[in-house]
């Protein structure tokens, strides 16, 4: 190794100098770490217990989208509220309109992926088992079907039995809800 030549070894002065310089700074960021992570700290006390803010599944958001779609008559839309605080929207015959997407996505709404040929609820739920999010209740802007062994009443009825849950509608037959059983 090689030695520094004399000219550029500090003097002891110099050495003090730059360690109270660099003592000097080194307090400077430890205070004000330590007040960003009071700062921090107030914040998480403020927040405790606070979920992240979901966005409801209402009959009018349901409607608000829907009428920049097709005839209530030609489309079912869906939005779905999940545990983790996500708001999924769908549609079925046919799927949501890019212009639908845009407003939903602009309302902080989570855009479930085209299913063609598929209900409007049974696109959103599997929306919700790809993303991991557990369904809680939801609207759809037309009455759930009911008909046949392959309604959408009869196909969320049997998902939510094997994990559990019971579905019940409401009486307008717009509005449902998954309930664990025994509770």
């Amino acid at each position: 190794m090689r030695a520094l030549p004399k000219s550029k070894v500090p003097s002891l002065e110099k050495v003090d100098e730059l360690d109270d310089v660099n003592l000097g700074a080194a307090a400077e960021a430890a205070e004000e770490a330590e007040e960003a992570a009071n700062a921090a700290k107030n914040l998480l006390e403020k927040n405790k217990g606070a979920v992240t803010k979901s966005i409801p599944a209402t009959k009018e958001l349901a409607d608000e989208i829907a009428s920049v779609g097709l005839p209530r008559s030609r489309q079912t839309v869906v939005l779905i509220e999940t545990a983790e605080g996500k708001t999924i929207i769908a549609a079925g015959g046919p799927d949501l309109t890019a212009a639908q997407k845009t407003l939903a996505r602009g309302k902080g709404l989570l855009v479930a992926d085209d299913l063609p040929g598929f209900h409007a609820e049974m696109t959103a739920v599997a929306t919700a088992g790809e993303k991991g999010l557990l369904p809680i209740r939801g609207v759809t802007t037309n009455k759930m079907c009911r008909d046949g062994s392959s309604s959408c009443f009869n196909q969320l009825s049997e998902m939510a039995k094997r994990g559990g849950y019971e579905l019940k509608v409401g009486p307008d037959g717009r509005s449902f809800e998954f309930i664990k059983i025994g509770e």
